[in-house]
C-alpha cells in the first residue's frame, strides 16, 4: 500500500510539474528565460527553483539512514511497539468504563421518565414510570434482557405508583439505589473496579462544575451582569446539563481521549518505521519523491 502511495505521489508531483508549467517548458525548451515568469501562486520560478534546490538537499539527507545502527532503530521499534500496546489496552479501559457508566444510565432510564413540564419553568419536570420496556441493552450488558425484566418485576411490586404512573423523590431514589445495586451485581471484579474509578471521577468533576455554577451565581448577585460572565455562566450550565445527560458518561473522556490520540498516533509511526527488517526504509521513498519534485523545479529555474 505504502509503495502504492510513492509511485501517486511521484505521478502527482509530476503532473503538477508539466501541465500548469508546460508554457514555461516550451519557452526553457527554446532557449528562453523563464526565470522572472510566475509559476505558482504568482511566485516567480526563480524562487521555485530555490525551493527545489532545498527540497533537493532534504532528499539528500536520507543518507543519514544508512549511517544509523539498525538493530538499535529496531530494538526502539520494538520497545515503542510495547508501549504503542500498553497504551492501547489503557485506552480500552477507559472506553469500557465509559460504556458501563452510560449503561448504568440507560438501566435508570428504563425505570425513570423524565419530562419538562409544559408552560413550567427550566427546573420543572413531570417524574413518572417509564412503561417503554427496551428490546435490549447491546453486547456490552453484564446482564441479560430476561434478568433485567425480572428485576424490574421486583422493583416494582415494591412500588406504589401513583395515577398516571407519577414517581415521587423518594421513590425514583429507590429505584436509582436497587438498579444501581442491580447492576453492580452482575459486574465481573475487573470491571466492577473500572467503574467505581470512573464513577469517583465522575462525581469530582460534578462537584467542580457544581462550585463553580454556584460562584458564577454568587458573583452576579454580587458584581452584577456583564458580557464575560454571560459566557462563563453559560459555559457552565451547559457543562452541567451535559454531564448529567446520557452523554454525560463520555463527557469527562474526552480530556483523556484527546491526550491520548497523539501519543499513539507517535507510538504507531515509530513502531511501524523502526520496528522492520529495514528501519526507516519509508523515508528512502519519500526522499525519491522530493528529489523528482525538487530536481524538476531546479532544473526549470536554470
Amino acid at each position: 500500500m505504502f509503495n502504492g502511495i510513492i509511485v501517486a505521489s511521484v505521478l502527482a508531483g509530476v503532473v503538477v510539474l508539466v501541465v500548469p508549467a508546460r508554457q514555461l517548458w516550451g519557452l526553457w525548451l527554446a532557449g528562453k528565460p523563464v526565470e522572472s515568469l510566475p509559476l505558482f501562486w504568482d511566485m516567480p520560478v526563480l524562487i521555485w527553483g530555490r525551493i527545489g534546490k532545498v527540497l533537493q538537499f532534504a532528499a539528500g539527507l536520507a543518507v543519514i539512514i544508512d549511517l544509523l545502527d539498525p538493530d538499535k532503530l529496531r530494538v526502539t521499534g520494538r520497545q515503542a511497539g510495547q508501549r504503542l500496546q500498553e497504551r492501547r489496552t489503557r485506552r480500552q479501559l477507559k472506553l469500557r468504563s465509559h460504556r458501563l457508566s452510560a449503561l448504568r444510565r440507560k438501566l435508570y432510564d428504563s425505570f425513570v421518565d423524565v419530562q419538562p413540564m409544559a408552560g413550567g419553568g427550566p427546573w420543572d419536570a413531570a417524574v413518572s414510570l417509564n412503561t417503554r420496556l427496551p428490546t435490549g441493552f447491546g453486547q456490552d450488558a453484564p446482564f441479560t434482557l430476561e434478568d433485567y425484566l425480572r428485576f424490574r418485576e421486583r422493583v416494582l411490586a415494591g412500588l406504589h405508583v401513583r395515577t398516571a404512573g407519577r414517581l415521587s423523590h423518594e421513590q425514583t431514589q429507590e429505584i436509582g439505589k436497587q438498579v444501581g445495586a442491580f447492576f453492580k451485581e452482575h459486574l465481573s471484579p475487573e470491571d466492577k473496579t473500572v467503574y467505581e474509578q470512573r464513577e469517583g471521577k465522575w462525581w469530582r468533576v460534578s462537584a467542580v462544575i457544581g462550585a463553580a455554577l454556584i460562584g458564577s451565581i454568587l458573583y452576579y448577585m454580587t458584581v452584577g451582569f456583564s458580557l464575560e460572565w454571560i459566557f462563563l455562566h453559560g459555559v457552565l450550565v451547559t457543562s452541567f446539563f451535559m454531564l448529567m445527560s446520557p452523554a454525560g458518561a463520555y463527557m469527562t473522556a474526552l480530556p483523556g481521549l484527546a491526550r491520548e490520540v497523539p501519543a499513539l498516533l507517535v507510538g504507531y509511526l515509530v513502531t511501524h518505521l523502526l520496528n522492520r527488517t529495514r528501519p526507516l526504509h519509508a523515508f528512502r521513498k519519500i526522499a525519491v519523491v522530493l528529489f523528482i519534485i525538487g530536481f524538476g523545479l531546479d532544473l526549470l529555474a536554470s
